[in-house]
């Protein structure tokens, strides 16, 4: 096999976990750089096969890793082993611990200087300034287990939607089934010279496509956008990338030996645009892209299948794989505690939940999922274990809250970048693995010595695809857990008050205008309800934290 594997990243969202997402990116690239420079110097101990990286995915806080991703690769690397020593260079580790503050997102500063309507209940300048920055080189270069065109996905919910058209015979005004798709996406393709996919825009390397990277920063941007809670974002999508998208159609095949018996044609939908739509712009307010896709294993698919019926699963014939980061792969709901409520606003607020849930049901990815001889995809998630050597329950400090508690405290976050580098280290050494008779490895391993890297399962021996050594050799140590104050609280209570005062005289103003009276009357209303939003708040996070044994 002479041919490089080729690996897919899938970031799911995950809120302020996004932490978590990036220590494991961090990890994997210095793995993969130590790895590189003992293949550049010849060094006979590291095998010489080759893996690649095709295509990085990601939604919500995964699809601004996912960006974010795109500018590390294009750098030198400056892995964070230590938190105390972390170099500013690493802007993985300055975007999602150092800068991505509830300081900052409870401040006001998107309120001043204007009299724009409201916008988000938290302050999110801040993430303009941090995506601005994550992307900011200039000369970077391709390194050599990034792929010529390195295919960069990021999802986004489009609330105007892009409509499509089924024909159905019968009589009808508009010739068929009308339909909307709301889950959208951006595609870029970073390479040296130029970009083959006709509905993605190009990046270079060197960083001259200044618009299209500007673009990217907008994507990040839109994926992550929480609805309320973070600014929504306005993206200008191209029509005739609509065109050009490629829709994965089913139909049935011959069987594939190691794989599926369904072929997967490759085909464009042109979408069904309205009479009087002029130019090519689509522009859309775009909100978290995790409402709608929350973990866009279908995108990256369909850039590593690359028009063939599909992948052989088996463990000595795979050609690629995908491999999930997910912070949170499983769900808060127990339906072993359902309570049948029927009124107005539990109805409302779980037929939401209801909604999200849905969008996240996946039954092919189900199935394969829970199978042991399937090699083309890999998940890798929170795992911690206590002093006492059991499975923490909630391996995650940023993960009480729904995943906002991350931004409370910068301990929080440091906790959970270190436990996924610990985590990748584990699932390179112990699980991203083939079988040792695999081609990939019979052709290039050589005379590299096997035995310090090979993997045995009951009577079966595998070999990892992305050897240790150097420095990514050593196990990362496990962050102490770390606990939030009376104090931090206090203040905590503080700040939400004045973003509270805040928000409360834009509100007044926005929804009042010239009626002073009324405007008078609104003020007085929210500021009786002041204390009381405050005092729920404050017990709000003491006891999701508690329960998480963070306080």
């Amino acid at each position: 096999m002479d041919e490089p594997f080729e690996i897919g990243l899938v970031m799911a969202g995950a809120v302020s976990a996004g932490a978590y997402t990036a220590g494991v990116i961090d990890f994997l690239i210095e793995a993969l750089d130590e790895w590189q420079q003992l293949k550049d110097a010849d060094n006979p101990a590291a095998p010489r096969h080759a893996v690649q990286l095709k295509v990085i995915a990601g939604t919500s806080a995964g699809g601004m890793t996912a960006a974010m991703a795109a500018g590390a690769l294009a750098v030198e690397h400056h892995p964070v082993r230590d938190a105390a020593t972390a170099s500013p260079q690493n802007k993985l580790f300055a975007s999602w611990v150092e800068r991505i503050d509830i300081a900052q997102l409870l401040g006001a500063n998107d309120l001043a200087g204007n009299e724009d309507p409201l916008r988000s209940l938290l302050d999110s300048s801040v993430l303009d300034a941090i995506a601005r920055d994550a992307l900011a080189f200039s000369d970077g270069q391709r390194r050599a287990y990034v792929a010529p065109q390195l295919h960069l996905l990021t999802t986004a919910s489009n609330l105007r939607g892009v409509p499509y058209n089924v024909p159905f015979p019968g009589e009808t005004h508009r010739g068929g089934h009308e339909m909307y798709t709301h889950a959208d996406y951006r595609h870029f393709v970073v390479s040296d010279a130029g970009c083959d996919s006709k509905d993605a825009l190009w990046l270079d390397w060197a960083k001259q496509q200044q618009a299209n990277w500007q673009a990217l920063e907008s994507a990040a941007l839109a994926t992550g956008a929480f609805p309320l809670g973070l600014a929504p974002r306005r993206l200008t999508f191209s029509r005739s990338h609509y065109a050009e998208r490629r829709w994965s159609i089913p139909g049935e095949g011959e069987a594939v030996e190691g794989g599926c018996r369904y072929t997967h044609t490759p085909k464009t939908i042109p979408p069904s645009w309205p009479a009087g739509l002029d130019g090519d712009d689509y522009p859309a307010v775009c909100v978290d892209g995790g409402v709608m896709n929350n973990e866009p294993f279908d995108l990256a698919r369909r850039i590593m299948l690359d028009g063939a019926c599909s992948t052989p699963r088996a463990a000595d014939q795979t050609t690629r794989a995908l491999v999930m980061i997910d912070p949170f792969p499983g769900s808060e709901l127990d339906v072993s505690k359902y309570e049948a409520k029927e009124d107005l606003l539990d109805v409302f607020f779980r037929m939401f939940n209801a909604m999200k849930n849905q969008s996240r049901f996946k039954p092919d990815e189900l199935l394969l999922a829970q199978r042991d001889d399937v090699f083309s995809r890999f998940l890798v998630a929170p795992s911690r274990r206590l002093k006492d050597g059991t499975i923490a329950a909630h391996p995650l400090a940023c993960g009480a809250l729904g995943g906002f508690s991350g931004f409370l405290a910068r301990d929080f976050r440091v906790h959970d970048y270190q436990l996924g580098r610990r985590n990748c280290w584990s699932f390179l050494k112990n699980h991203f693995r083939l079988a040792e008779t695999h081609p990939l490895f019979a052709q290039h391993w050589g005379q590299a010595p096997r035995d310090p890297h090979r993997i045995s399962v009951g009577d079966a021996a595998f070999l990892p695809l992305i050897p240790l050594f150097g420095t990514a050799a050593t196990r990362p140590v496990a962050p102490a857990w770390p606990r939030y104050t009376d104090a931090q609280l206090a203040a905590l209570r503080s700040r939400i008050g004045e973003r509270y005062d805040a928000v409360a005289e834009r509100l007044a103003r926005q929804f009042t205008r010239d009626r002073w009276f009324a405007r008078q009357g609104l003020r007085f209303f929210l500021w009786r309800k002041r204390a009381d939003l405050l005092g729920m708040a404050e017990d709000r996070v003491r006891s999701a934290l508690h329960a998480f044994g963070l306080y």
